[in-house]
C-alpha cells in the first residue's frame, strides 16, 4: 500500500513537472519585428495619405503638372498599397502563429525605434524640463512670502 502511494505520488509529480516545463517553453514572436511591422504600416499609411493629397493637388491644378507626373504618382500609390498589404499579411501570419501572445494583456512592445534616447534628445528633454520648472517657479514670484521668525 505504501509503495502504491509512493508510485502514485511520483507519477503525479512527474506529470505536473512536465506540464510546468512545457508551459515555460512557449515561444514568443520577435517583439522587434512586430514593432517594425507596425511602424512600417504607419509609414505606408502616411506616405499613402501624402501621395493621395499630392494627386488631389495635381487634379486641382492640372496646368502645373505633366501627365507623366500624374501617372508616376498613381503608380506610387499602387506600390504603397502593395507594401501596406504585404506588411499587414506578415503581421496577420504572426498573429495566427502566436494567438495567445496577441490576446494577452501582458504582451508589450517596449522597442520603439522612433523614441531612441540620444545625447541630443536627452539634452533637449532636459532643457524642456528646465523651461517648465522655470515657468512654474515664475508663477510663485507674485505670491506674498510668509514672514519668518
Amino acid at each position: 500500500m505504501k509503495k502504491m502511494r509512493l508510485l502514485v505520488t511520483l507519477a503525479l509529480c512527474t506529470v505536473l513537472g512536465l506540464v510546468s516545463v512545457v508551459g515555460q517553453t512557449y515561444q514568443y514572436p520577435s517583439e522587434e519585428r512586430v514593432q517594425e511591422l507596425l511602424d512600417e504600416i504607419e509609414d505606408c499609411k502616411q506616405k499613402l495619405k501624402n501621395t493621395q493629397a499630392e494627386i488631389k493637388n495635381m487634379e486641382d491644378n492640372p496646368a502645373d503638372y505633366t501627365l507623366a507626373d500624374y501617372k508616376e504618382a498613381e503608380m506610387l500609390v499602387e506600390r504603397i498599397k502593395t507594401c501596406l498589404a504585404a506588411r499587414r499579411a506578415e503581421l496577420d501570419s504572426i498573429r495566427k502563429e502566436y494567438p495567445g501572445w496577441f490576446n494577452s494583456p501582458n504582451a508589450v512592445l517596449p522597442y520603439n525605434r522612433h523614441d531612441r534616447i540620444t545625447p541630443r534628445s536627452l539634452e533637449e528633454r532636459l532643457k524642456d524640463l528646465e523651461k517648465k520648472i522655470s515657468r512654474i517657479l515664475d508663477r510663485f514670484e507674485g505670491l506674498p512670502k510668509p514672514k519668518g521668525r
